[in-house]
């Protein structure tokens, strides 16, 4: 009789590695999120659900913890204006622009009163088309 050989254990097959849709759904993210997250190099390539769930959380604060950062910034940025106009330090762009603008028609009135000769008349001639480049 011949003696039953026993059976020989195959070897570990390697698990099979989900897809992207299927990890982010046992994830509960979206398979955008993972392939970006793979792409990167945030995760590894066999696509474990719970590693996804850690790594994409992480990532979640973190990009939220920028968010609040960056709005402080702005925040702040936006108090130390505000002070510096109140304390007189800042002036409207408009304000400055009508002073100059009316500095510069002062000026014009001033060189065509002057009465001189031609070489002079000349020279507050190229003076006046600097002046009227700066006023519209």
């Amino acid at each position: 009789m011949k003696k039953a050989s026993p059976k020989k254990k195959s070897p570990a097959k390697p698990s099979k590695r989900l897809s992207a849709r299927a990890a982010a759904k046992k994830a509960g993210v979206s398979h955008v999120a993972v392939l970006k997250a793979e792409k990167r190099g945030r995760i590894s390539a066999n696509r474990d659900p719970e590693e996804l769930k850690r790594t994409l959380k992480q990532e979640k604060s973190t990009d939220l913890a920028k968010v609040v950062l960056a709005k402080e910034r702005v925040t702040v940025a936006m108090k130390r204006l505000r002070y510096r106009k109140e304390k007189g330090e800042l002036v409207e762009l408009s304000v400055v622009n009508a002073w100059v603008a009316g500095m510069i028609v002062r000026a014009r009135d001033i060189l065509l009163q002057i009465d001189c000769d031609q070489r002079t008349r000349g020279e507050i001639d190229r003076a006046l088309r600097e002046l009227s480049e700066f006023v519209g």
